[in-house]
C-alpha cells in the first residue's frame, strides 16, 4: 500500500494513516465519493487519484451522458483527459484499464480538405496513443460505426504501435465495425484474454503480418459476429494474427451455427483446450441443418464430413457451456448426445485433467423478447419437459449437464436488463 506522505509527522488526521488507506482501498467504489474526497486536501487529493485513475473511459459512454449534462462540459472526455495528462503526466502510471468507446476518428477524406488543424478530439486521442501507461492491463477499442480502412493512416499507425507498446496486456478487445487482421498482428507477448467483434477481413494489398513466432499468444479467446472466413484461416493458420496453440478458453457468443470452421478451430486448439462456451445464437438454424449434420454423420466415413463435436478428443476439456433458445433444447441434446456416443468409452481414459471425472456441461436456456415472470415460466416448462426424454439419450450419462436459466428482457425505456443465470436442475439419469 502506497504512503500517503513522505513524512509522517505530516499526518494530523486523529485517524491513523494505514486505516484510511484500508478504508478508501475497500470500502469507498464510486467514482463521485472519491472525487469529492480528493477535494479535501492535497494528501489525499493525490492518495485518490490513484484510484480515480485507474479505469479510463473514454468517448460516448451512456451511463456518463447524465453527468456530462450536469456539468455542462465543452470538451469531450478524451479532450479532458488528454488535458491532465498534459498538466500531471503521472497520470499515467495508474492507469490499468483503458476503453475508447465511441470515440470520433477523422477519416481519409479529411486529407484532402486542406484543413490545416486536425479535430480537438483526433489530437487528443492522438496524444493519448502516445504515452506509455505501465501499469497498463486492459484495453478496448469499441466503435460498430468505425470501418478502419477509412481512418487516417497515421492514426492507424498510432494504435498499432500503442498495442506494440504494451507487451504486459492482459485483456484486450477489439469491437470495430470492420477492420483487418493486422490489427490483432500488432498485439505481443502473452495475453490472457482476447476478445473480436466486427467484420474482420484482411485488405487488399495489405502488407504481410508478423511472422508467427513474434504473434502474441493467447490464452482465453472470445469471438462474435465475425466472417466465417477468419474463424477458418484461425483454424488453417492462413496468415495467422494471433498464436492459438496456447489457448485453454475458447468462446463463440454470438455466431450464426456451429459451422464447419468453428468446429475446425475447436480441432486446432483440442490439445490445450479446458472450456468451451457455444453463444446463444449458435443453434439459431439447428432446425433447419439438423437434416443435413445428420447425413453428414452418416457420410463421415466415406468424405470425412463431420457435424458434431468428439468430446473424447478434446484430452483437458472439463467445462463446456452450451446457450440456447427454449426452443431448440431437444436439438441442443442430441446434438451433445452425438458427441457423448463417439466418446463414451474414451473421454475417461484420456481425460488428465479431470482424472476420469465427468465433463461438466452447463446448458443455459436464454430469452430475450419475453418479460421476466414469462420467461422463467417457459424456461421450466422446457426443463421439464426436456427431462422427460432422458431415456433417448442414454449416452448423455457419460456427463454430467446441469440446467440453468437467463433472462435478457429490454424495457420501455430501452434499457436491456440481465437477470442472473439461476440453476434449473441437473438433466441426470431417470
Amino acid at each position: 500500500m502506497p504512503a500517503l506522505f513522505s513524512s509522517p509527522a505530516s499526518w494530523t488526521s486523529h485517524i491513523p494513516q494505514d486505516v484510511l488507506c484500508n478504508l478508501i482501498d475497500n470500502h469507498i467504489t464510486s467514482r463521485a465519493e472519491l472525487r469529492s474526497l480528493s477535494l479535501t486536501c492535497t494528501t489525499l487529493g493525490l492518495y485518490c487519484r490513484r484510484l480515480i485513475f485507474q479505469e479510463v473511459r473514454l468517448g460516448n459512454i451512456k451511463w456518463d451522458i447524465e453527468e456530462e449534462k450536469s456539468k455542462n462540459l465543452k470538451k469531450t472526455r478524451t479532450e479532458r483527459f488528454a488535458s491532465l495528462l498534459k498538466q500531471s503526466p503521472e497520470i499515467a502510471n495508474s492507469v490499468q484499464y483503458l476503453l475508447l468507446v465511441g470515440t470520433s476518428y477523422p477519416e481519409r477524406t479529411l486529407l484532402r480538405t486542406l484543413l490545416p488543424v486536425l479535430p480537438a478530439e483526433c489530437k487528443a486521442l492522438m496524444f493519448i496513443l502516445e504515452r506509455h501507461f505501465p501499469a497498463l492491463k486492459s484495453v478496448g477499442f469499441m466503435n460498430k460505426q468505425v470501418v478502419w480502412p477509412s481512418i487516417l493512416p497515421n492514426l492507424q499507425q498510432l494504435f498499432l504501435r500503442f498495442l506494440k507498446g504494451h507487451p504486459c496486456l492482459e485483456t484486450v478487445g477489439f469491437s470495430l465495425g470492420a477492420f483487418p487482421p493486422s490489427i490483432l498482428g500488432g498485439l505481443r507477448g502473452r495475453i490472457g484474454e482476447v476478445h473480436i467483434c466486427g467484420d474482420i477481413r484482411p485488405e487488399s494489398g495489405s502488407q504481410e503480418l508478423a511472422s508467427y513466432h513474434e504473434c502474441a499468444r493467447v490464452d482465453q479467446l472470445v469471438i462474435c459476429h465475425v466472417p466465417e472466413s477468419f474463424v477458418a484461416s484461425l483454424a488453417e493458420r492462413q496468415g495467422q494474427s494471433i498464436d492459438i496453440t496456447t489457448i485453454t478458453s475458447l468462446t463463440f457468443t454470438t455466431m450464426a451455427s456451429y459451422s464447419p470452421s468453428t468446429h475446425a478451430l475447436v480441432e486446432r486448439c483440442r490439445q490445450t483446450l479446458t472450456h468451451l462456451s457455444l453463444g446463444p445464437y449458435s443453434w439459431e438454424n439447428a432446425c433447419k441443418f439438423f437434416l443435413e449434420i445428420l447425413k453428414a454423420i452418416m457420410a463421415y466415413h466415406r468424405f470425412g464430413i463431420q457435424g458434431f463435436l468428439e468430446l473424447g478428443d478434446i484430452p483437458n476439456l472439463t467445462s463446456l457451456s452450451l446457450f440456447t433458445a427454449p426452443s431448440q433444447i431437444q436439438h441442443v441434446l442430441k446434438w451433445l448426445a452425438l458427441g457423448a456416443t463417439s466418446s463414451s468409452n474414451t473421454h475417461a481414459a484420456t481425460s488428465t485433467s479431470t482424472q476420469g471425472a465427468k465433463l461438466a456441461v452447463k446448458l443455459v436456456l436464454r430469452s430475450t423478447d419475453l418479460p421476466p415472470p414469462i420467461a422463467n415460466m417457459v424456461h421450466h416448462n422446457a426443463w421439464t419437459e426436456a427431462l422427460q426424454h432422458r431415456e433417448e439419450y442414454p449416452t448423455l450419462a457419460a456427463v454430467q449437464i446441469q440446467g440453468n436459466s437467463h433472462i435478457l428482457y429490454q424495457t420501455e425505456g430501452g434499457d436491456v436488463q440481465s437477470f442472473p443465470i439461476e440453476p434449473l436442475g441437473e438433466y441426470g439419469p431417470i
